[in-house]
C-alpha cells in the first residue's frame, strides 16, 4: 500500500483547517487535508434552493461584528453582505410589541461579568442568583446566554463569559449575513490555498493517530507536523484516537462542552406576517416562556418568505422533539393549521446526530478556562490544535474563532521550522 508524505497533515476541511492549510502553503510546504465529510465547510452547510430567494443556512449564518478574519476576505472578494436589521419584537402576556429596552435590561446584567472576574469562577446561575435583579430580567438573560451560546448555565463558565464579552467588543457591533450565503465565503477561503502545494482528500474520515515528536501518521498519510481541527463533540465521543494521548488535550477536552442547538428553516408561501402591524419589518422575534422554540428569525432586510426557528442549550434537548410550528403559532395567536397551510417547505441538519460534529459549538466550563487556553499550545512541536474551540482570545463558537485558530497553530508550525 503507497504512503503518502507531506510536510504538514490537516484534519479537518472546515474554515480552520482551510485557513491554517492558506497560509503554510503560501509560505512554500506542501499540505495533506483529509476531510471526512464530501464537502469542504465543515458546520458551514449553506443549501440553495431554486424556489428559494436566498440560501437556507443550516450551520453558520451570522457574521458577529466586523472580524478581520472575514472581513478582510469579504472585502478582497468583494462579497456582497448584509446588515441585520429590522425590529426586534416580543410575544408577552398573548399580546406581540416591540421589545424595546430589551436588550438594554440583558446588557446591565451582562455588564457586570467584568466584576465577577475578581472572584474566582463560577457557573453562570451562580453568578446570576447573587444579582440583585427581577425575575423576569433573570430569565432574560438566562434565555440570552444559554440560547446565543448553546449552554447550560449551571455549567457555563463566568470568567470565560466575561472574556467573551470583551471578544464581542473588539469585533465591532452589529451582525452581517453574507448574500449570496457562506459556502461562498468558504469557497473563497479555499481559493487562497496554493493547488500546487495541497492535497485534499475528501470522504476520508481519519480514526486514530499515531504520533512521537517529528512524526504523524494518520493510516497512509504521514508528516512531520500535523494541525487537527476535529470538532470537540468528535473530541469528547473518542471519534478521533490519538495516540499517546496528549495530556493537554484531554485536560482541554474536559474543561469543554459541546453545545446543542435546534434550528429549523421554513419557507412559506409568503411572508404572511409581514401583514401585520407589530410585525412589518420584523428581524427577531421571541417568547421568553415557551420551552422550546422561543427565539425566530427572518431574512430581514431582505425581503423573503423565510423564518427560521432556534432553540439552544437546554431548550435543544426538549426541541429535537418538538413542533416548531405550534410554538410559532402560539407567538402569531393562529392555529397550527393555518401556519401549515402556509408552509411550502423546511429545511433542517442535526448536527447532534452529525458524526463528524456530534453538537453545535463549544462553551467553556466553570473553573476550565486555563485548561481550555492550553489547547492552543503546540505539542513537542508536532500537534497543534484548531477549531472554534481552540481560541484563547473568548471568540469561541464562531467562525472567524476557528479561522484565527487555524492561522495561529499554522504560525507555531511555521515558527517551529525557522527555529529548527
Amino acid at each position: 500500500m503507497d504512503e503518502f508524505q507531506a510536510e504538514v497533515l490537516i484534519i479537518g476541511a472546515g474554515v480552520a483547517g482551510l485557513a491554517a492549510a492558506a497560509d503554510l502553503t503560501r509560505a512554500g510546504l506542501n499540505v495533506t487535508i483529509l476531510e471526512a465529510r464530501e464537502r469542504i465547510g465543515g458546520r458551514v452547510c449553506t443549501v440553495h434552493d431554486p424556489l428559494c430567494p436566498v440560501p437556507i443556512e443550516l450551520g453558520a449564518e451570522f457574521v458577529h461584528g466586523m472580524p478581520d478574519e472575514i472581513f478582510r476576505c469579504i472585502h478582497r472578494r468583494h462579497l456582497l453582505t448584509v446588515a441585520v436589521m429590522g425590529e426586534q419584537v416580543c410575544h408577552e402576556h398573548g399580546r406581540l410589541k416591540k421589545c424595546g429596552d430589551w436588550f438594554e435590561s440583558a446588557n446591565e446584567v451582562l455588564d457586570q461579568l467584568n466584576d465577577a472576574k475578581q472572584r474566582p469562577d463560577e457557573p453562570f446561575d451562580r453568578f446570576l442568583a447573587r444579582l440583585d435583579a427581577p425575575d423576569a430580567i433573570k430569565l432574560r438573560v438566562t434565555n440570552f446566554v444559554e440560547g446565543f451560546n448553546a449552554a447550560d448555565k449551571s455549567r457555563i463558565s463566568v470568567h470565560a463569559l466575561a472574556r467573551q464579552e470583551e471578544a464581542e467588543e473588539a469585533s465591532g457591533d452589529g451582525m452581517f449575513r453574507i448574500a449570496s450565503g457562506y459556502d461562498s465565503f468558504v469557497s473563497d477561503l479555499y481559493s487562497d490555498i496554493d493547488p500546487d502545494r495541497c492535497r485534499l482528500r475528501l470522504n476520508h474520515e481519519v480514526k486514530r493517530i499515531e504520533w512521537g515528536r517529528g512524526q504523524v501518521k494518520a493510516g497512509r498519510y504521514s508528516a512531520p507536523r500535523a494541525v487537527l481541527t476535529v470538532p470537540l463533540g468528535v473530541l469528547k465521543a473518542g471519534g478521533l484516537q490519538i495516540d499517546p494521548e496528549p495530556q493537554a488535550l484531554r485536560e482541554g477536552i474536559d474543561a469543554l462542552e459541546m453545545g446543542h442547538a435546534v434550528r429549523i428553516v421554513y419557507r412559506f408561501r409568503e411572508s404572511f406576517w409581514e401583514k401585520r402591524d407589530e410585525l412589518e419589518g420584523m428581524s427577531f422575534l421571541h417568547d421568553e416562556k415557551l420551552p422550546n422554540f422561543s427565539v425566530w428569525w427572518s431574512s430581514s432586510p431582505i425581503y423573503a418568505p423565510i423564518l427560521t426557528a432556534w432553540a439552544g442549550g437546554p431548550k435543544a434537548e426538549s426541541a429535537i422533539h418538538h413542533d416548531a410550528l405550534e410554538d410559532l403559532a402560539t407567538i402569531l395567536g393562529c392555529t397550527r393549521d393555518q401556519i401549515e397551510d402556509e408552509c411550502a417547505a423546511s429545511y433542517k441538519h442535526d448536527w447532534a446526530a452529525d458524526p463528524f460534529a456530534r453538537g453545535a459549538y463549544s462553551y467553556v466550563l466553570s473553573g476550565g478556562l486555563q485548561a481550555a487556553d492550553n489547547l492552543a499550545e503546540p505539542v513537542n512541536d508536532t500537534l497543534y490544535f484548531a477549531g472554534e474551540h481552540v481560541d484563547p482570545t473568548g471568540n469561541w463558537g464562531t467562525v472567524h474563532g476557528a479561522i484565527a485558530s487555524g492561522r495561529r497553530a499554522a504560525h507555531h508550525v511555521l515558527d517551529a521550522i525557522r527555529e529548527r
